[in-house]
């Protein structure tokens, strides 16, 4: 019976795991790792609701498998947290004459596009930087080092138009942004 009780749980909470896993997966346009964690995540519930329809009116059971399914959304977001899959765009808002953060940024291989804007209290300049989602936390500590002032919001773009979008959607992302890499640059249009 406990054998029984912790494979029940167990496999939920591995199932769905793989369904949160799976539901970004599909969000950010991998179909086919989605496909292949899909079929594993299936597997997994149909071992569990066979086991689960052994006894359907036991009140332990039914908890176990409960508790079971609320553990794995949690461990499937943390999983979800350390893959980190996807690009995130940084936008910062700091005051108008600050070109120190620019530059660094920029020294740093990071692709910034920047424009002015007005604010509260006066001129502001504004800056985007796109990354991989990976390299997110860092950065901003790294803009947050340099900028303290800075305003920020992170975003999660989902699709691209030119521009570095997307080679930055490429499966290789520590490629592009490595310690001393710079980012890679766009083919010269031809005449």
């Amino acid at each position: 019976m406990a054998y029984e009780l912790a494979f029940l749980f167990f496999a939920r909470m591995a199932d769905m795991s793989a369904a949160t896993v799976r539901h970004i997966l599909v969000i950010r346009g991998r179909r086919v790792s989605a496909a292949f964690v899909g079929f594993v995540e299936i597997v997994i519930y149909l071992l569990a609701l066979g086991l689960m329809l052994q006894q359907p009116h036991s009140a332990l059971r039914i908890a176990v498998f409960g508790l079971g399914f609320a553990m794995g959304i949690y461990l499937g977001s943390l999983i979800e947290e350390k893959l980190a899959i996807g690009l995130r765009l940084l936008q910062v808002t700091v005051d108008g004459h600050d070109t120190a953060l620019v530059a660094a940024l920029r020294a740093r291989g990071c692709p910034v596009t920047t424009w002015r804007g007005e604010g509260l209290a006066g001129e502001k300049r504004i800056l985007q930087v796109l990354l991989p989602r990976r390299r997110a936390a860092k950065m901003l500590a790294e803009i947050r080092a340099i900028a303290p002032e800075a305003f920020v919001i992170a975003l999660e773009p989902n699709s691209f138009l030119g521009g570095l979008g997307p080679a930055l959607a490429m499966p290789l992302p520590a490629a592009i942004f490595g310690e001393d890499a710079a980012p890679p640059q766009q083919p010269a249009a031809s005449p």
